[in-house]
């Protein structure tokens, strides 16, 4: 992978994208089954990740699928199909994310923020959301991951998961937008959030060095309104976007989120 040097997520997606093509099956399995064995000697014994399905051959998925299998003796793996290249921006993504979904991963997931339009955005959700709701299946939607105040897709996924019945059964990871935005607002959306029985995850590391790259002084620190969810009886848990990533700030390869979880909608 070349660096990346202005260590904004936007340039890490293009890094991602320019590599993942490279990758084979047996690599991501052995790196992603390393990190599973090093997460057991911390006693870490279930992970969720996202796994990236924009590449039309699934290398990752199958990777994965079969990791999961693999490791059932001493892990609960689950699994969220993850369009990296954006649902609707990517025109493949929908045929390719159903693969995945019938080939036996977990979850629904989504990254409406990386849609061409905020117009978009809102339509990936409402089409991510029906889908799980149809299958059955929770939901973890990268949301909002961004220095932008405006980013309000989280508003748009609690009241999906309303309107779908969804409740207690979707996440929300990064969430960074809420930390630009004018506290007025950041409050009524926290009790939509709230009301909505959602969870949310933070991922300190990556969202600190990632988030606030465009600032001169003051510099953002890129953090979610972790307390003040909490305070809301937000279920809050804290994940991981990199594990050793080798400078790109950017390693989807491995398994990005790993942590241990509470409950469904807690992770």
């Amino acid at each position: 992978m070349r660096h990346n040097a202005s260590g904004t997520l936007l340039e890490g997606i293009q890094i991602w994208k320019e590599t993942k093509t490279l990758l084979t099956e047996e690599n991501i399995y052995q790196r992603a089954r390393k990190l599973c064995e090093m997460a057991i000697t911390q006693g870490t014994l279930a992970i969720r990740s996202h796994v990236d399905i924009s590449d039309p051959n699934l290398t990752a998925v199958r990777a994965l699928l079969r990791l999961r299998e693999d490791m059932k003796p001493w892990m609960t793996i689950q699994l969220v199909a993850f369009p990296q290249d954006g649902f609707l921006r990517m025109p493949a993504a929908r045929e390719l994310l159903v693969r995945a979904l019938d080939m036996g991963v977990d979850l629904v997931g989504g990254i409406p923020h990386y849609e061409r339009t905020m117009q978009d955005g809102a339509a990936s959700i409402d089409d991510l959301m029906r889908l799980a709701a149809d299958r059955g299946l929770p939901v973890d939607m990268h949301c909002d991951e961004t220095d932008d105040p405006s980013s309000r897709h989280v508003e748009t996924l609690a009241a999906a998961t309303v309107r779908f019945g969804l409740q207690g059964r979707v996440t929300a990871s990064h969430l960074t937008s809420m930390h630009s935005m004018d506290n007025a607002y950041a409050d009524k959306l926290i009790s939509l959030i709230a009301e909505a029985g959602m969870g949310a995850v933070a991922n300190p590391l990556i969202n600190i060095t990632l988030q606030g790259r465009y600032d001169t002084y003051p510099k953002r620190r890129g953090m979610t309104r972790m307390p003040e969810l909490l305070r809301a009886g937000v279920p809050v848990a804290l994940g991981h976007d990199c594990v050793m990533d080798r400078g790109t700030v950017w390693a989807a390869t491995i398994c990005s989120k790993s942590l241990p979880w509470l409950s469904m909608s807690a992770r």
